[in-house]
């Protein structure tokens, strides 16, 4: 995912450069609707990929707005810095507004589908820039919209783009991944509970299950009895529990740490989970992982 969506970033920023090179050796053939035109298309299109690769990158909702529509607004002002101050502020707000559309929409969609918005949010991203190039060029330079009227050529030299970004797996690359993406699930540790207390998982489907203390003491997440295979990273380094004995599924988390492990439940039934530490499972420190 992270070479996907530098690769969508990168080209994203490389077709608007070009089109900003256009619009200013054309500026004085161009209209003040062209000019705003460019700037709406740039921000608004180019902001809904630039903010669903920055919210990829971040994780983090409230950064991905701000930096990728600030990204965003940028793209959107430069085409329209040499025409008018009323362009480059269409260009900016819609730089804004894109960019905050492509975050919120990354954000609210599973991880198994955010990959595929992106690379959506690109294809329709050059598909409007190259309908933006050729009505510029049908104002500006007349002679230069002939290749659009040439179907056939225009069609191969996407045809042979497609291609090429299948085989280096770029944001066009539409092949589907067969393989299963794991389940994430998370539990918070406080002072002395954990939330939730019950989970369900399919089995012999992968999981990823995450501890997130943010209580004042240690915290652990031991599964007692539970049969699974290690998938990816598997579990975290095996070590003994306070008094539980030894189990590679197991979890232990600091004050403010965060601890992950993944793996591929092998019997369906009902487990406990708890925290060993001395005490805190008389407290209440308990729950169920029901594997259907």
């Amino acid at each position: 995912m992270p070479d996907l969506v530098w690769t969508t970033l990168l080209l994203v920023t490389l077709i608007s450069l070009g089109v900003t090179v256009c619009c200013r050796r054309w500026r004085r053939k161009l209209s003040m609707e062209s000019a705003r035109m460019a700037a709406m298309t740039l921000g608004m299109a180019g902001g809904l990929t630039v903010g669903a690769g920055t919210a990829a990158l971040t994780g983090d909702l409230f950064s991905a707005l701000w930096i990728g529509g600030g990204f965003a607004m940028l793209l959107g002002a430069l085409s329209a810095l040499a025409s008018s101050p009323m362009a480059t502020l269409e260009g900016i707000l819609s730089g804004l507004m894109g960019g905050m559309m492509g975050a919120m929409t990354h954000d609210m969609l599973p991880p198994e589908r955010a990959d595929t918005f992106l690379k959506l949010a690109f294809t329709l991203f050059a598909c409007v820039t190259v309908l933006l190039l050729a009505l510029l060029a049908e104002e500006a330079r007349p002679r230069l919209v002939s290749l659009f009227r040439r179907p056939f050529l225009v069609s191969g030299l996407l045809l042979l783009l497609l291609l090429a970004y299948v085989r280096q797996g770029s944001p066009l690359s539409l092949a589907r991944d067969d393989r299963p993406r794991p389940l994430r699930l998370e539990v918070v540790a406080v002072d002395f509970a954990y939330q939730p207390k019950t989970l369900s998982v399919p089995a012999g489907q992968p999981v990823t299950l995450s501890l997130v203390n943010r209580g004042a003491a240690e915290h652990d997440l031991h599964l007692e009895g539970f049969r699974a295979q290690a998938h990816g990273d598997g579990p975290p380094r095996v070590h003994a529990q306070h008094g539980a004995g030894r189990s590679a599924w197991h979890l232990h988390a600091k004050p403010g740490e965060t601890a992950t492990m993944t793996f591929i439940p092998l019997e369906r039934g009902t487990y406990t989970f708890a925290c060993t530490l001395p005490g805190h499972a008389e407290q209440g420190m308990t729950g169920t992982l029901m594997v259907r």
